[in-house]
């Protein structure tokens, strides 16, 4: 009885030692992808403040 709950805890403890693992990589996939995705927004906010400044000068330049 004492080695069957010994063999359940060493099951349960690999168990929670390979899900740490796997939270670690799932984590560090996420700050990846979450820092990526910063890096896009922040270049379509320039390329859009670009094209915005753009028209409004055509819209000037049509008006004159």
């Amino acid at each position: 009885m004492g080695q069957l709950l010994a063999v359940v805890l060493l099951i349960g403890a690999a168990a929670l030692v390979v899900a740490g693992i796997a939270g670690f990589f799932r984590f560090r996939r996420l700050r990846r992808f979450q820092r990526l995705d910063a890096n896009y927004r922040a270049a379509a906010l320039v390329c859009n403040a670009k094209r915005e400044v753009r028209a409004a000068q055509h819209r000037e330049w049509r008006k004159v």
